[in-house]
């Protein structure tokens, strides 16, 4: 609980840093590199959902892989105060609700001045789906 709370405070203090080193960004190059390896351009839907399914498995296993590694290393100063901050500041870029809470008020802007194509894309940075047809409705659930 501690871990949390304390991974709350630091998102309130730090908010999520832009950069090309965040984790999620890390992620998400690891992910389109995957992608760029499994799919082609003729595959069929079914081999699509097959090569997704294994991409989510092979990206899941390597952040887990790779953060684990991390604590392992950080448990090893047998510190529960820097242990607990190490995995405050991990469990921060998963909930960022400082920066899931800016978003959300700036495609609240761009609906409220009908600026639909600008919420689209502006969506689409924070959800994994197509957003180009999407309504003003859709929009905003999606946020």
């Amino acid at each position: 609980m501690i871990t949390a709370i304390l991974a709350f405070f630091i998102d309130a203090v730090m908010g999520d840093p832009r950069s090309k080193l965040h984790p999620v960004v890390l992620i998400g190059n690891l992910i389109a590199g995957i992608e760029g390896m499994l799919y082609g351009k003729e595959d069929s839907d079914r081999k699509k959902l097959v090569l997704g399914g294994i991409l989510v498995v092979l990206v899941l296993l390597f952040t887990f892989a790779v953060v684990n590694g991390i604590m392992n290393l950080v448990k090893m100063l047998d510190n529960i105060y820097v242990v607990t901050l190490i995995e405050a500041f991990f469990l921060s870029f998963t909930i960022s609700p400082k920066s899931l809470a800016a978003a959300g008020k700036e495609l609240y802007g761009y609906l409220v001045a009908d600026d639909l194509d600008n919420a689209r894309y502006k969506v689409g940075w924070i959800v994994g789906r197509d957003t180009d047809e999407l309504t003003p409705g859709e929009v905003s659930r999606a946020t």
